[in-house]
């Protein structure tokens, strides 16, 4: 989060250096063409997501046709003339910054020497797309969690495996299937899989199961739950920080399996 403000703070400082400062720099003179051209001027960069400048501008200049805004990955956003100062709302998260889209209309005699082009303030929030990616993030943790949480309850359980119904049992199976993929050189793992299969297929079968494979199912699914406890509380903080409301479920879930872990755990 602290990298996050800073970069938002840089950001800032560049616009500063601009505030009021007449952006159109002109070179007159009575018998050529008179050379304009506009100050380089980045509005924002390598953004760590997309976000929405609210750019406050004054744009005042008669008697000559050309055209300047932001530019960014997703399209160029014209500034309007006029003596009264304007708002203009760009969406990006790579690169914003001035351009002129005719720069050749810049070279004549007709520009009118009090021509003004001056940033004067830009305030950010994170885009409509940006909302919508962290309400989605919260919902997919959220699932997840559940589905970690309840495999977690029945590895701490597994003592009574061999009194589970078909669906408990199956859905053991999937979860224990899952981590034996990941971790393929693990015996023990493929000998329990192998013994949930005969009993689901309504074998007579005892389900065996190794202590230190208890103890791996448990630390495993530990270790998921803090990982996404980690991301969802990173979630909250910067929804938090950008007064943003996301799923109000997550908060609630992650407070409910943190009473459910060791406290020795809880980070």
């Amino acid at each position: 989060m602290k990298k996050l403000v800073i970069i938002f703070l840089i950001n800032f400082n560049i616009i500063s250096h601009a505030l009021a400062k007449n952006l159109l720099i002109c070179e007159y003179d009575e018998l050529y063409k008179t050379g304009c051209h506009i100050d380089d001027f980045i509005i924002g960069e390598n953004l760590k997501f997309q976000m929405d400048f609210s750019t406050s501008y004054k744009f005042d200049c008669e008697g000559h046709d050309f055209q300047v805004g932001i530019i960014t990955e997703n399209g160029f956003y014209p500034m309007q003339r006029s003596q009264n100062v304007q708002k203009l709302v760009s969406t990006f998260q790579a690169r914003a910054s001035l351009k002129v889209l005719n720069p050749e209309k810049l070279y004549a005699k007709i520009l009118n020497k009090n021509c003004e082009l001056s940033i004067l303030q830009s305030e950010q929030t994170p885009s409509i797309q940006t909302i919508s990616n962290w309400n989605q993030e919260a919902k997919n943790i959220i699932q997840i969690l559940r589905i970690y949480s309840e495999s977690y309850q029945l590895a701490k359980n597994l003592i009574e495996i061999n009194t589970w119904d078909k669906n408990k049992l199956t859905l053991f199976y999937d979860q224990v299937k899952k981590i034996s993929n990941l971790y393929p050189q693990n015996l023990q793992l493929k000998l329990l899989l192998t013994s949930i299969e005969n009993s689901l297929q309504n074998r007579p079968t005892l389900i065996q199961i190794e202590q230190s494979t208890k103890d791996s199912l448990i630390i495993y699914y530990q270790n998921k739950i803090l990982d996404l406890i980690n991301e969802g509380n990173k979630l909250i903080e910067l929804s938090s920080y950008w007064k943003i409301k996301i799923d109000a479920d997550l908060i609630k879930i992650i407070n409910e399996i943190k009473m459910k872990l060791p406290q020795s755990l809880e980070k």
